[in-house]
């Protein structure tokens, strides 16, 4: 469901990004001879899925929701967002305004 507060369950506990925030998982590229190259040997844009969204932004006094749902695959800079670990996985938490795109399957 888009534009609803979105929570991960971990084996601990509920992680919730707050308003325009949204928790990213980064997804490992392959190229086209299949070979995996990890996202820090490149200079590329980063693919990540989403795996929750905060409530969105406020404008004007208003909660403006943000168009992404757990599960979307996007695209960020390189260097977008900050990586965290919690309960021993890797995550970037951004901004909604950090993600450059959303890619349709």
């Amino acid at each position: 469901m888009r534009g609803v507060l979105q929570e991960v369950q971990t084996a601990q506990c509920f992680y919730e990004p707050q308003m325009e925030y949204v928790l990213l998982e980064r997804l490992e590229q392959e190229t086209d001879s299949s070979i995996v190259i990890p996202d820090n040997a490149k200079e590329k844009s980063v693919r990540c899925k989403v795996v929750a969204v905060g409530e969105g932004r406020i404008i004007g006094g208003v909660v403006v929701p943000i168009n992404l749902a757990p599960g979307d695959t996007v695209l960020i800079t390189k260097y977008g967002g900050e990586d965290t670990e919690l309960d021993g996985k890797k995550y970037v938490l951004c901004r909604a305004s950090e993600i450059k795109l959303r890619l349709k399957q």
